[in-house]
């Protein structure tokens, strides 16, 4: 399936979302990429993403979200600013049920299994996934597959 055209017909439903908070939000999708696998899953992983960048994106941040290709590999990455997040905790994240600020769970809502959902989604697509935070101020979520 074409899945340039998925994740970025997934991803513009999130776009009146991020404007009603007034959130930068761009897009890099390499055209017409193709992926042998399954489209609604990966339409969920982006949707999962999307809306996690969304809950977590502080006030006047940015998410942004591309796709390329090199050689047999494909790279989605997830990219948003936040309040802070700490190091030790991004290995966690793809735990069932962490949060790494419960604190939040009532202004966010949800159960706190999207992104191992993500991870499942992932995995059974036998990719990889990984959070990472260059200063401690926004997230990367890499994607290879």
């Amino acid at each position: 399936f074409n899945v340039s055209e998925a994740v970025l017909d997934t991803a513009l439903n999130f776009e009146p979302m991020a404007k009603s908070r007034q959130l930068s939000l761009s897009f890099d999708v390499a055209p017409d990429l193709m992926l042998k696998g399954n489209e609604g899953e990966i339409r969920q992983l982006v949707s999962i993403l999307c809306d996690n960048a969304l809950k977590y994106t502080n006030d006047g941040g940015e998410i942004r979200l591309s796709l390329s290709k090199s050689g047999k590999t494909l790279t989605l990455d997830a990219y948003n600013t936040c309040d802070g997040i700490e190091k030790e905790k991004l290995p966690h994240l793809f735990d069932r049920f962490y949060r790494a600020d419960p604190a939040r769970a009532r202004e966010t809502g949800g159960y706190g299994i999207g992104l191992s959902i993500s991870k499942a989604i992932v995995e059974r697509h036998k990719g990889k996934i990984s959070a990472s935070s260059a200063d401690g101020k926004s997230i990367l979520f890499h994607i290879t597959l």
